[in-house]
């Protein structure tokens, strides 16, 4: 059975806001298309990835496909036995700023088949993320987003939403499960599925500036994180969830170069950036450690790792920034053009680091990370599964 929310007098204004946001993104999508003002722009965007030529995939293929039966225990997955894919999270998962073929205008086009969780736009090669990593291992992969709006039909099994908070998490949650429970490319108990959460940057940029009670703060954010992975657990047999905490915001407050950036972070994260809670900084940025520790605390309790589910929490975002240039200065090829989401190269980074955080051991993944396509952790004939809290320690 599936999820049934109540309706509101809000609901009317929802087909007129759907509309809105529909004709937004057909005129971006047609601006991405055009040879001359689009596509040629992205390829040789300095924001783009950038790959070295004739190059293989790093990682033997052969011994990691997918297992000759279908595994019945979480902690005997090879990459290829991943038969869907989902994501829940807010503008990042989302594709926001991906690219800057139209300026600050195009940070509304939902690039969401470039998205390091679950875009499955075209190849590795062309955009470096999760699923287009699992293709490979996989050519029958489900689940991943195309370049769409999260209520068309491409955007697939990636509910994330801009602007989207901690306590919004258990309704996308349900709305996953719907969307998963309702396909019929889906053998709910049967395939074996990996969601990603990501989420938090706004609960930080546009929320805890209204708050005093910044302990109910992380209690909110713990029954919000306990719900979602419950409901995850009790709906979705044979899955993996990725936990990852959000983004350090610190390091943007301290990336401060240039006016133009200065105004626009201000815009897009005013609890952190604006002077009027300057003075309160300091401890915004401990409340914000204090949340990706929970997140990492959560994904370790016993209730989320049994035989056919568990959560690995991936630390490498806690210390996550934007890399510097050779003159120490912050490489904004890495960022979009609004000077906070991460560019198409900025997720090609982020998707090989949480593809390298797959494979380190439970309680010795790293919380450094590196270049894109500097360093891939490949799966062994010795330990060819995704590690789990319970294989980690075999």
């Amino acid at each position: 059975m599936g999820y049934h929310e109540e309706r509101s007098l809000l609901d009317i204004l929802l087909p007129i806001y759907r509309s809105i946001r529909l004709n937004l993104f057909n005129q971006l999508e047609t601006v991405q298309n055009t040879s001359v003002q689009g596509r040629s722009l992205v390829s040789y965007s300095a924001r783009k990835q950038v790959i070295p030529e004739n190059i293989d995939f790093p990682c033997a293929l052969n011994f990691t496909r997918r297992s000759t039966e279908v595994p019945t225990s979480v902690n005997r997955l090879r990459p290829g036995d991943i038969d869907v894919v989902g994501a829940i999270g807010d503008s990042i998962t989302a594709g926001y700023g991906i690219f800057d073929t139209a300026g600050l205008t195009n940070t509304a086009y939902e690039a969401r088949g470039s998205s390091f969780t679950i875009g499955g736009q075209e190849t590795w090669e062309t955009y470096l993320t999760l699923p287009n990593i699992l293709k490979l291992y996989n050519p029958k992969l489900y689940g991943y987003s195309l370049h769409s709006v999260s209520f068309k039909k491409k955007s697939m099994f990636n509910v994330a939403e801009g602007g989207a908070v901690s306590q919004n998490l258990p309704y996308m949650s349900k709305v996953l499960v719907n969307r998963i429970k309702s396909n019929p490319n889906v053998d709910v108990d049967n395939h074996w599925k990996m969601i990603t959460i990501f989420i938090g940057h706004n609960d930080f940029c546009t929320n805890i500036c209204y708050t005093t009670d910044y302990e109910q703060f992380l209690r909110d954010h713990e029954t919000d994180m306990l719900e979602v992975l419950r409901i995850l657990k009790k709906n979705l047999p044979r899955t993996i969830v990725n936990l990852l905490p959000l983004f350090d915001l610190k390091k943007l407050v301290s990336q401060n170069e240039g006016l133009f950036c200065q105004y626009i972070r201000i815009f897009y994260c005013p609890c952190l950036l604006a002077t009027q809670y300057k003075h309160l900084r300091i401890k915004y940025f401990d409340i914000l450690r204090r949340w990706q520790e929970l997140d990492l605390k959560i994904a370790d309790y016993p209730e989320f790792h049994t035989s056919d589910f568990t959560v690995i929490g991936h630390p490498f975002t806690i210390n996550y920034s934007i890399p510097l240039k050779s003159n120490g200065k912050t490489n904004y090829n890495y960022i979009g053009p609004d000077c906070f989401h991460p560019s198409q190269r900025g997720h090609a980074k982020v998707a090989n680091d949480l593809w390298n955080s797959l494979f380190m051991p439970y309680g010795k993944k790293i919380l450094s990370t590196s270049k894109e396509f500097e360093t891939f952790i490949c799966p062994t004939e010795e330990h060819p599964y995704i590690y789990t809290k319970e294989n980690s320690l075999e």
